[in-house]
């Protein structure tokens, strides 16, 4: 309902000033036409008397701020998308045995193997209702092993 009053009036509005241009019009030039002008030329003057490299070093001052904001504050390190998952069963052992086999050499890709299997173990545990809150915890060190690694995923029943 408020929008509706407000168009009302902007529409009474514009109606009294039409109306009272075709009835006064010398009144309506004097109050309405001649102020308006006046002070739109005011600032266009304003405008011209200044030199334009004024304006450009304004606008480059701008565009400077503004890139700086853009910038981010912190250093958020690199970042890598891991491998989707792999359409095929072959391809899948691959790439896990591949990602396991990487996880000894760099502290981030252990610690996106970590995620990986911490993720593929609840999706397990979820699948077959099991308790799946207990993450999982490497072992340090070079020497892991595919089968030890997938025994604590799949444990064989």
């Amino acid at each position: 309902m408020k929008v509706r009053w407000r168009f009302l009036a902007a529409i009474a509005l514009v109606l009294v000033l039409v109306g009272g241009s075709l009835l006064f019009p010398s009144l309506m030039l004097t109050v309405v036409v001649n102020p308006i002008t006046r002070g739109l030329w005011l600032i266009l003057n304003l405008f011209r008397a200044v030199d334009q490299k004024i304006y450009w070093g304004l606008l480059a001052i701008i565009v400077f701020g503004f890139g700086l904001l853009m910038v981010p504050r912190e250093n958020e390190g690199p970042r890598r998308r891991l491998p989707g998952p792999a359409a095929k069963p072959r391809d899948a052992v691959a790439e896990w045995e591949q990602s396991m086999a990487a996880a000894g050499e760099t502290p981030y890709q252990r610690d996106a193997l970590q995620r990986r299997l911490n993720a593929l173990k609840q999706t397990i545990g979820q699948l077959v209702e099991q308790d799946s809150t207990a993450d999982l915890v490497l072992r340090t060190g070079r020497g892991q092993r595919t089968a030890s690694i997938l025994n604590r995923i799949l444990p064989v029943r």
